[in-house]
């Protein structure tokens, strides 16, 4: 039997495809939202208990171990409000897909994304993880604390405009590799 469908080009998604093969792995999804949203909800819960109980621990340095995912949720909720786009609209450009947009330019391409995608996850790691590293060093000490905070906070705009830009750059030089061939 011959498929009536021109064939996709490969930058081209099949939603109905798409859909089908969420709707077929609608349960595994809903059980790993529910599962993150536990964690989340009891680490933060585990972090008010401890600075309620330890009233010597620093807030700043409990915010520390919340500082990429809270970093990164805010700076898409404060692009999407700019963009006029509502602000639970999910969007490609958190850090880490910033930071795997930039592998598969620069690097490789969008086929190797099971390379791109944990490559891009060990880049970011050592930076997802100093902050919590400080967070332990500096517990008791809030003026560190603060500047760890505002320290980090600074890195990352800088680390996901410097990625964002070199990214384009990178997207512009292969469009005009293309253009010339």
């Amino acid at each position: 039997m011959t498929d009536l469908r021109p064939d996709l080009a490969d930058d081209e998604i099949d939603l109905r495809e798409l859909f089908a093969v969420l709707w077929h792995g609608k349960w595994l999804i809903f059980s790993l939202c529910c599962v993150a949203l536990l964690l989340a909800s009891v680490y933060l819960h585990s972090a008010l208990l401890l600075m309620n109980r330890h009233p010597e621990i620093s807030p700043l340095s409990l915010l520390l171990i919340f500082l990429w995912p809270i970093t990164d949720m805010l700076l898409s909720m404060l692009r999407r409000k700019r963009s006029g786009k509502p602000i639970g609209q999910p969007d490609r450009l958190h850090f880490h897909q910033t930071v795997m947009r930039l592998l598969e330019i620069q690097f490789f391409t969008r086929s190797r994304r099971n390379l791109t995608n944990p490559l891009g996850t060990l880049i970011i790691l050592p930076m997802a993880i100093a902050p919590m590293v400080l967070a332990i060093v500096f517990k008791t000490q809030t003026g560190a604390a603060f500047i760890a905070f505002w320290g980090f906070v600074a890195l990352f705009a800088v680390a996901y405009r410097w990625a964002l830009r070199r990214g384009g750059q990178a997207a512009n030089r292969t469009s005009r590799k293309f253009e010339q061939s």
